[in-house]
């Protein structure tokens, strides 16, 4: 049931353009294929859902995971009916801190492109750093900033996480 969402969102030109490294549309049965092939590439892979209703609304995942560093890149996608309205900040806080406490990370690495301003904005006030000269030039997309952080970004996060559950309800899931 869940496979019809993602194979949606895996055909949006949001997700083609801003996640994934092909931008081209695929059938179902290659989606099938594709995502068994993610399933085991990839460590951590969670739907972010309404908690109330249990309506999926994006998903995020490590894309790349060391065990021997502790330290990962992650991604996160949340569908446009949904974007600005706290639902992405929520699902990262609460996957990193997922990782942090449970897969006992100690550095956390994203990517982000340039011109995507929301989540610049979020990456910089969680505290996570830009590093300077870490710029890849994606053609016809733009350029991608890298981001880290380390251990140290847990209480910051989990100051936000109390401070997001004080002001509205629970709204998703992981």
């Amino acid at each position: 049931e869940d496979l019809i969402y993602l194979f949606h969102w895996r055909n949006s030109e949001k997700f083609r353009f801003l996640i994934h490294h092909h931008t081209d549309t695929i059938s179902y049965e290659a989606f099938r294929e594709e995502f068994a092939q993610d399933s085991e590439a990839h460590k951590y892979q969670f739907l972010v859902e309404k908690k109330e209703t249990g309506e999926p609304i994006g998903f995020t995942y490590v894309n790349i995971f060391s065990e021997q560093y502790k330290s990962c890149f992650i991604n996160l996608f949340i569908d446009e009916p949904f974007e600005n309205k706290g639902y992405g900040i929520d699902a990262f806080v609460l996957f990193v801190l997922f990782l942090f406490n449970h897969a006992l990370l100690k550095k956390l690495f994203v990517s982000v492109f340039d011109f995507n301003e929301h989540s610049l904005s979020c990456l910089r006030n969680i505290g996570m750093r830009e590093l300077i000269g870490n710029i890849t030039t994606v053609p016809e997309r733009g350029n991608i900033l890298c981001f880290a952080a380390g251990n140290t970004i847990v209480p910051n996060l989990v100051r936000i996480d109390k401070m997001l559950s004080m002001n509205k309800h629970p709204v998703f899931s992981l």
